[in-house]
């Protein structure tokens, strides 16, 4: 049991440095601020119907001023964890407000630690990890409680088309920045 509780430590705690430009990691805030605010166009003209437009607002508006700071010069690595903090904030706060919503945050969230790993390293990504995998549990308890052990879930073609679009752009992205490491 200790033997396995070291290697549980050490895959946590070790830090394995890739290293990164700072070019890398603003083209990556970039590249979410974009995808944000394409969210924010898709829940103005079809309803995504997966957040609330005050919340994508907010998360713009933040994710715009995070890519100011990173243009201006603040350490990369900090803004983009900033970046996924408020993502991973608003992903909450979009679900307590919409549990009907789970499914589509259940998808989402997985992103974060590979995120996490552009802009830090594997330290930051398995910490992101464990919180993303923590909060899944969480939330199907939460889930589970407030809307039974099932749902239905209402799943127009437009606003989801739209939705994985953008989804599979992030996923494209991450792993062509990844490989461009």
């Amino acid at each position: 049991m200790e033997i396995m509780h070291d290697r549980l430590k050490d895959w946590l705690l070790k830090d394995y440095r890739v290293p990164k430009s700072e070019g890398v990691q603003f083209i990556t805030i970039l590249i979410l601020t974009i995808l944000t605010g394409l969210s924010a166009l898709g829940w103005y003209a079809i309803d995504l119907k997966a957040s609330t437009l005050p919340l994508i607002l907010r998360l713009l508006v933040v994710n715009v001023i995070l890519l100011v700071l990173a243009k201006k010069g603040v350490n990369t690595r900090v803004i983009g964890n900033m970046q996924l903090g408020v993502l991973y904030l608003m992903f909450q706060v979009s679900f307590f407000l919409l549990p009907g919503v789970f499914h589509v945050f259940i998808y989402w969230m997985v992103s974060i630690p590979l995120l996490a790993f552009i802009f830090g390293n594997l330290r930051t990504s398995h910490i992101w990890l464990v919180v993303v995998l923590i909060t899944i549990c969480g939330n199907t308890i939460y889930g589970i409680k407030t809307m039974g052990g099932s749902y239905e879930a209402s799943i127009p073609y437009l606003p989801y088309a739209f939705a994985g679009t953008i989804f599979t752009i992030t996923l494209v992205a991450c792993f062509s920045l990844l490989y461009n490491l």
